[in-house]
């Protein structure tokens, strides 16, 4: 018959480590939103690991107020100064995916024709020059904590430092991510989480309609709605 079930407890424990311990003395039957190494550790210990796809990671620039990163040029350069490819292997164990759009290529939206801007440090540079950054600059970039997987972020500032590029990586508690993300930043990137949704075109509209609230210091385009 039907399981059922007397109820449900969920476990809010802060700790990854902590959490983790607690898990495997059978604190718990379920284990959630787990940094990739630790689910690979688990599957090699013989737990059943499910991936799912669940959110797209990408940086927001502030580009209505800093004019460095109105500059299109500058933007297409940090992209193609990030070594994707190389940190969702290093430090994904197989369950990370490098995006070169906004949809994951298991999703409903994903464009296999669209052309992708590889890592290419040199065309970096050559962009930066040509946006009149041929020395780089320093910027900031805010990250949400609970989203936060310190190694990827020090990789992509090793990566952007030998463009030129300085960053300087701000950790922001829940509260104050979520303040920001809704109320707008001052200048530089937001570290946005965005749901991988089946539908492209839904996901775009929640995210960047004219009248949305979220990551506001983000330019909507003319006749975007």
């Amino acid at each position: 018959g039907k399981p059922y079930l007397d109820g449900i407890e969920i476990l809010y424990i802060k700790d990854p480590m902590t959490q983790l311990m607690a898990f495997k003395a059978g604190e718990g039957h379920a284990l959630t939103f787990i940094q990739p190494k630790v689910a690979s550790e688990l599957r090699s210990l013989g737990y059943e690991v499910r991936p799912v796809v669940s959110a797209i990671r990408a940086f927001c620039p502030d580009d209505r107020h800093d004019p460095v990163l109105a500059n299109k040029k500058v933007r297409e350069a940090i992209d193609y100064a990030i070594n994707k490819k190389a940190i969702a292997d290093t430090l994904g164990y197989g369950f990370w995916e490098p995006l070169y759009q906004f949809s994951p290529s298991k999703s409903y939206g994903y464009n296999p024709g669209l052309k992708v801007r590889s890592y290419n440090p040199e065309r970096a540079k050559q962009l930066l020059a040509e946006a009149g950054y041929p020395n780089g600059f320093k910027m900031k970039a805010i990250i949400a904590t609970q989203y936060a997987n310190r190694d990827a972020k020090v990789a992509i500032m090793n990566d952007l430092d030998k463009v030129g590029i300085k960053l300087e990586l701000d950790y922001a508690d829940p509260g104050r991510w979520t303040q920001l993300r809704n109320e707008g930043w001052d200048k530089g990137l937001l570290y946005g989480l965005f749901g991988a949704s089946d539908s492209y075109a839904y996901q775009m509209y929640e995210q960047f309609v004219s009248h949305g609230k979220r990551y506001i210091n983000t330019t909507r385009l003319s006749g975007w709605d």
